[in-house]
Protein backbone atom coordinates (compact mmCIF):
# COMPACT_ATOMS: atom_id res chain seq x y z
CA UNK A 1 0.00 0.00 0.00
CA UNK A 2 2.39 2.50 -1.05
CA UNK A 3 0.25 5.84 -1.03
CA UNK A 4 -2.69 7.28 1.24
CA UNK A 5 -5.75 6.96 -1.08
CA UNK A 6 -4.63 2.99 -1.67
CA UNK A 7 -4.44 3.03 2.34
CA UNK A 8 -7.86 4.64 3.16
CA UNK A 9 -9.39 2.13 0.50
CA UNK A 10 -8.15 -1.19 2.71
CA UNK A 11 -8.86 0.52 6.18
CA UNK A 12 -12.44 -1.36 6.17
CA UNK A 13 -10.30 -4.69 5.51
CA UNK A 14 -8.02 -3.89 8.53
CA UNK A 15 -10.76 -2.72 10.70
CA UNK A 16 -12.75 -6.09 10.14
CA UNK A 17 -9.63 -8.57 10.10
CA UNK A 18 -7.86 -6.48 13.26
CA UNK A 19 -4.44 -7.94 12.39
CA UNK A 20 -1.49 -7.31 15.22
CA UNK A 21 1.36 -6.67 12.62
CA UNK A 22 1.56 -4.57 9.57
CA UNK A 23 4.48 -5.10 7.66
CA UNK A 24 5.36 -2.82 4.74
CA UNK A 25 7.79 -3.27 1.87
CA UNK A 26 7.65 -0.01 0.37
CA UNK A 27 11.20 1.60 -0.08
CA UNK A 28 10.64 4.00 -2.45
CA UNK A 29 8.10 6.88 -0.92
CA UNK A 30 8.23 8.99 1.97
CA UNK A 31 5.91 6.91 3.68
CA UNK A 32 3.44 4.28 3.08
CA UNK A 33 -0.04 4.61 3.40
CA UNK A 34 0.23 2.34 6.11
CA UNK A 35 2.98 4.63 7.96
CA UNK A 36 0.64 7.52 7.31
CA UNK A 37 -2.72 6.20 8.77
CA UNK A 38 -0.38 4.51 11.71
CA UNK A 39 0.64 8.02 12.74
CA UNK A 40 -3.18 9.54 12.76
CA UNK A 41 -5.18 6.43 13.80
CA UNK A 42 -5.14 5.24 17.84
CA UNK A 43 -4.95 1.99 18.00
CA UNK A 44 -3.34 1.01 15.31
CA UNK A 45 -1.53 -2.50 14.53
CA UNK A 46 2.14 -1.99 14.61
CA UNK A 47 3.85 -0.98 11.45
CA UNK A 48 7.37 -3.04 10.35
CA UNK A 49 8.90 -1.36 7.76
CA UNK A 50 11.31 -4.83 5.62
CA UNK A 51 14.00 -2.80 3.47
CA UNK A 52 15.26 -4.57 0.66
CA UNK A 53 17.79 -1.87 -0.91
CA UNK A 54 20.94 -0.09 0.62
CA UNK A 55 20.94 3.74 1.59
CA UNK A 56 22.38 5.14 -1.39
CA UNK A 57 22.02 8.78 -1.08
CA UNK A 58 20.99 11.36 0.87
CA UNK A 59 17.78 12.19 -0.71
CA UNK A 60 16.92 8.84 -0.41
CA UNK A 61 17.74 8.66 3.62
CA UNK A 62 15.82 11.90 3.84
CA UNK A 63 12.71 10.44 2.60
CA UNK A 64 13.29 7.03 4.54
CA UNK A 65 13.63 9.05 7.82
CA UNK A 66 10.36 10.26 7.03
CA UNK A 67 9.13 7.13 6.63
CA UNK A 68 10.35 5.88 9.91
CA UNK A 69 9.83 8.29 12.53
CA UNK A 70 6.30 6.07 12.21
CA UNK A 71 7.85 2.28 12.24
CA UNK A 72 7.56 0.58 15.36
CA UNK A 73 10.57 -1.76 14.05
CA UNK A 74 12.41 -2.48 10.27
CA UNK A 75 13.67 -5.60 9.13
CA UNK A 76 16.98 -6.04 6.59
CA UNK A 77 17.36 -8.44 4.52
CA UNK A 78 21.34 -8.18 4.83
CA UNK A 79 23.52 -6.53 7.21
CA UNK A 80 25.17 -4.78 4.60
CA UNK A 81 21.34 -2.99 4.24
CA UNK A 82 20.77 -2.29 7.94
CA UNK A 83 24.14 -1.37 8.37
CA UNK A 84 23.79 1.40 5.95
CA UNK A 85 20.22 2.10 7.53
CA UNK A 86 22.14 2.64 10.67
CA UNK A 87 24.57 4.67 9.21
CA UNK A 88 22.66 7.47 6.98
CA UNK A 89 20.38 8.21 10.74
CA UNK A 90 17.16 6.50 9.39
CA UNK A 91 16.71 4.03 12.14
CA UNK A 92 18.19 4.11 15.35
CA UNK A 93 20.63 1.27 16.78
CA UNK A 94 18.60 -1.51 17.56
CA UNK A 95 15.38 -0.19 15.98
CA UNK A 96 15.97 -3.02 13.45
CA UNK A 97 17.00 -6.38 12.67
CA UNK A 98 18.58 -8.60 9.68
CA UNK A 99 16.84 -11.28 8.54
CA UNK A 100 17.98 -13.07 5.20
CA UNK A 101 15.73 -13.33 2.47
CA UNK A 102 15.04 -17.32 2.10
CA UNK A 103 16.64 -18.96 -1.16
CA UNK A 104 17.72 -22.26 -0.21
CA UNK A 105 14.19 -24.39 -1.08
CA UNK A 106 13.49 -28.15 -0.82
CA UNK A 107 12.74 -28.34 -4.18
CA UNK A 108 15.95 -27.23 -5.71
CA UNK A 109 17.83 -30.52 -6.03
CA UNK A 110 14.79 -31.61 -8.18
CA UNK A 111 14.86 -28.87 -10.61
CA UNK A 112 18.35 -28.90 -10.76
CA UNK A 113 18.04 -32.26 -12.54
CA UNK A 114 15.95 -30.65 -15.30
CA UNK A 115 18.07 -30.41 -18.40
CA UNK A 116 18.14 -27.25 -19.19
CA UNK A 117 17.07 -26.14 -22.87
CA UNK A 118 20.29 -24.29 -24.52
CA UNK A 119 22.94 -26.65 -26.67
CA UNK A 120 25.74 -25.50 -24.79
CA UNK A 121 25.12 -27.68 -21.80
CA UNK A 122 24.77 -30.91 -23.90
CA UNK A 123 27.47 -30.27 -26.92
CA UNK A 124 30.60 -31.18 -25.05
CA UNK A 125 32.20 -28.20 -25.86
CA UNK A 126 33.98 -25.14 -23.46
CA UNK A 127 32.47 -24.85 -20.19
CA UNK A 128 29.82 -22.34 -19.31
CA UNK A 129 30.20 -19.31 -17.23
CA UNK A 130 26.58 -18.23 -16.06
CA UNK A 131 24.95 -14.86 -15.30
CA UNK A 132 21.53 -13.81 -14.42
CA UNK A 133 19.22 -10.82 -13.64
CA UNK A 134 17.74 -8.28 -15.52
CA UNK A 135 18.85 -7.07 -17.88
CA UNK A 136 18.96 -3.00 -16.46
CA UNK A 137 21.90 -0.74 -15.33
CA UNK A 138 22.33 -1.81 -12.26
CA UNK A 139 23.32 -5.89 -13.08
CA UNK A 140 26.03 -4.23 -15.10
CA UNK A 141 26.11 -6.72 -17.47
CA UNK A 142 28.66 -4.88 -19.53
CA UNK A 143 31.70 -5.66 -16.42
CA UNK A 144 30.34 -9.04 -16.75
CA UNK A 145 30.75 -9.42 -20.77
CA UNK A 146 34.21 -7.20 -20.38
CA UNK A 147 35.35 -9.65 -18.15
CA UNK A 148 34.35 -12.73 -19.88
CA UNK A 149 36.27 -11.61 -22.88
CA UNK A 150 39.63 -11.15 -21.02
CA UNK A 151 39.20 -14.81 -19.65
CA UNK A 152 38.18 -15.79 -23.01
CA UNK A 153 41.68 -14.61 -24.14
CA UNK A 154 44.15 -17.09 -22.24
CA UNK A 155 41.01 -19.88 -22.03
CA UNK A 156 38.21 -21.18 -23.86
CA UNK A 157 34.61 -20.65 -22.13
CA UNK A 158 31.06 -19.86 -22.87
CA UNK A 159 28.82 -16.99 -21.12
CA UNK A 160 25.15 -17.51 -20.98
CA UNK A 161 23.15 -14.25 -19.10
CA UNK A 162 19.82 -15.23 -18.17
CA UNK A 163 17.26 -12.47 -18.20
CA UNK A 164 14.98 -9.24 -20.03
CA UNK A 165 15.39 -5.92 -19.71
CA UNK A 166 15.67 -2.53 -21.41
CA UNK A 167 19.17 -2.70 -21.85
CA UNK A 168 19.28 -6.06 -24.36
CA UNK A 169 19.68 -3.99 -27.42
CA UNK A 170 23.04 -2.75 -26.50
CA UNK A 171 24.35 -5.50 -24.65
CA UNK A 172 23.98 -7.58 -28.10
CA UNK A 173 25.30 -4.38 -29.96
CA UNK A 174 28.08 -4.73 -27.18
CA UNK A 175 28.85 -8.54 -28.02
CA UNK A 176 28.70 -8.21 -31.36
CA UNK A 177 31.58 -5.03 -31.15
CA UNK A 178 33.57 -7.80 -28.96
CA UNK A 179 33.17 -10.19 -31.78
CA UNK A 180 31.92 -12.87 -29.27
CA UNK A 181 28.71 -13.73 -30.99
CA UNK A 182 29.62 -17.34 -31.14
CA UNK A 183 30.52 -17.50 -27.20
CA UNK A 184 28.09 -15.45 -25.66
CA UNK A 185 24.26 -16.16 -25.18
CA UNK A 186 21.30 -13.98 -23.90
CA UNK A 187 18.33 -16.45 -24.03
CA UNK A 188 15.99 -14.88 -22.46
CA UNK A 189 13.91 -15.33 -18.87
CA UNK A 190 14.28 -18.98 -17.95
CA UNK A 191 11.26 -20.63 -15.52
CA UNK A 192 14.08 -23.11 -14.33
CA UNK A 193 17.31 -21.61 -13.97
CA UNK A 194 18.29 -23.85 -11.36
CA UNK A 195 19.06 -26.39 -14.08
CA UNK A 196 21.15 -23.42 -16.00
CA UNK A 197 23.27 -23.20 -12.48
CA UNK A 198 23.87 -27.17 -11.77
CA UNK A 199 25.61 -27.66 -15.50
CA UNK A 200 28.00 -24.00 -15.54
CA UNK A 201 31.26 -24.08 -14.32
CA UNK A 202 31.27 -20.86 -12.11
CA UNK A 203 28.28 -18.40 -11.26
CA UNK A 204 29.04 -14.80 -11.50
CA UNK A 205 27.24 -11.32 -10.00
CA UNK A 206 28.27 -8.21 -11.68
CA UNK A 207 26.19 -5.97 -10.20
CA UNK A 208 26.78 -2.25 -8.95
CA UNK A 209 24.29 -2.65 -5.94
CA UNK A 210 21.99 -5.58 -4.24
CA UNK A 211 20.28 -5.60 -1.12
CA UNK A 212 21.10 -9.39 -0.53
CA UNK A 213 22.06 -10.80 -3.81
CA UNK A 214 19.54 -14.05 -3.76
CA UNK A 215 21.08 -15.36 -6.91
CA UNK A 216 24.20 -16.38 -5.30
CA UNK A 217 22.55 -18.41 -3.16
CA UNK A 218 20.49 -20.51 -5.90
CA UNK A 219 23.24 -20.88 -7.25
CA UNK A 220 25.56 -22.46 -4.46
CA UNK A 221 22.36 -24.50 -3.33
CA UNK A 222 22.67 -25.39 -6.99
CA UNK A 223 25.90 -26.88 -6.60
CA UNK A 224 27.91 -24.58 -8.81
CA UNK A 225 31.19 -22.12 -7.36
CA UNK A 226 29.99 -18.88 -7.65
CA UNK A 227 32.05 -14.89 -7.46
CA UNK A 228 30.71 -11.69 -7.36
CA UNK A 229 31.45 -8.06 -7.52
CA UNK A 230 31.88 -6.31 -3.68
CA UNK A 231 28.94 -4.26 -4.10
CA UNK A 232 26.81 -3.04 -1.49
CA UNK A 233 24.67 -5.17 0.01
CA UNK A 234 25.25 -8.94 0.34
CA UNK A 235 27.33 -10.57 -1.75
CA UNK A 236 30.38 -10.58 1.20
CA UNK A 237 28.15 -11.70 3.52
CA UNK A 238 27.13 -14.34 1.38
CA UNK A 239 30.59 -15.81 0.18
CA UNK A 240 32.33 -14.75 3.09
CA UNK A 241 36.04 -15.22 1.15
CA UNK A 242 36.89 -11.64 -0.21
CA UNK A 243 39.00 -13.85 -3.11
CA UNK A 244 35.85 -14.25 -4.51
CA UNK A 245 34.81 -10.70 -4.66
CA UNK A 246 35.91 -8.01 -7.21
CA UNK A 247 35.56 -4.50 -7.29
CA UNK A 248 32.61 -3.05 -8.94
CA UNK A 249 32.83 -1.86 -12.19
CA UNK A 250 36.55 -3.04 -12.61
CA UNK A 251 36.43 -5.71 -15.58
CA UNK A 252 39.65 -6.85 -15.38
CA UNK A 253 39.42 -7.61 -11.37
CA UNK A 254 36.45 -9.34 -12.27
CA UNK A 255 38.35 -11.20 -14.59
CA UNK A 256 41.44 -12.53 -12.11
CA UNK A 257 38.77 -13.30 -9.82
CA UNK A 258 36.60 -15.72 -12.38
CA UNK A 259 39.98 -17.19 -13.12
CA UNK A 260 40.98 -18.06 -9.73
CA UNK A 261 37.68 -19.82 -9.16
CA UNK A 262 37.78 -21.80 -12.52
CA UNK A 263 41.18 -23.01 -10.60
CA UNK A 264 39.57 -24.36 -7.95
CA UNK A 265 38.16 -27.76 -7.60
CA UNK A 266 34.56 -27.33 -7.40
CA UNK A 267 33.46 -29.10 -3.85
CA UNK A 268 29.65 -29.42 -4.94
CA UNK A 269 28.64 -30.65 -1.49
CA UNK A 270 30.53 -27.62 0.31
CA UNK A 271 28.84 -25.27 -2.00
CA UNK A 272 25.32 -26.88 -1.33
CA UNK A 273 25.90 -26.89 3.06
CA UNK A 274 26.91 -22.65 2.24
CA UNK A 275 23.44 -22.24 0.78
CA UNK A 276 21.90 -23.85 3.79
CA UNK A 277 22.64 -20.67 6.26
CA UNK A 278 19.55 -19.13 4.19
CA UNK A 279 16.95 -21.76 4.20
CA UNK A 280 13.16 -20.57 4.71
CA UNK A 281 13.33 -22.31 8.00
CA UNK A 282 15.48 -19.99 9.37
CA UNK A 283 13.85 -17.31 7.57
CA UNK A 284 10.46 -18.19 9.73
CA UNK A 285 12.42 -18.70 12.88
CA UNK A 286 13.44 -14.81 12.62
CA UNK A 287 10.16 -13.87 11.63
CA UNK A 288 8.37 -15.65 14.27
CA UNK A 289 10.50 -14.34 16.83
CA UNK A 290 10.07 -10.78 15.30
CA UNK A 291 6.38 -10.98 15.68
CA UNK A 292 6.92 -12.53 19.33
CA UNK A 293 9.19 -9.13 20.45
CA UNK A 294 6.75 -6.79 18.55
CA UNK A 295 3.85 -7.74 20.13
CA UNK A 296 5.63 -8.41 23.49
CA UNK A 297 6.87 -4.14 23.09
CA UNK A 298 3.49 -2.94 22.44
CA UNK A 299 1.97 -4.71 25.18
CA UNK A 300 4.32 -3.46 27.56
CA UNK A 301 3.26 0.22 28.31
CA UNK A 302 -0.13 -1.36 28.64
CA UNK A 303 0.87 -3.87 31.36
CA UNK A 304 2.84 -0.87 32.95
CA UNK A 305 -0.03 1.18 33.47
CA UNK A 306 -1.97 -1.49 34.89
CA UNK A 307 -0.26 -2.41 37.84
Amino acid sequence: IRDVKCAFKILPYVEKVKPEIIFSNSNDRPQSGMHYLSKYMNNFPPVVSIFHVPVMSEKMARKLKAKMSNSFEAVAVSEGVLQSYESAGVIRPGQGRTIYNPACAPNIDELAKIEPDHPWFSDGGPPVILGAGRLEPEKDFSTLIDAFRRLRASRPCRLVILGEGSLRSELEARIASLGLDDCVSLPGWVENPFSFMARSALFVLSSVYEGFGLVLVEALASGCPVVSTDCPAGPSEILEDPALLAPVGDPEALAQVMMRALDRPADKAALRASAARFSVERAIDGYETLIADVLAERDRPKQASGA
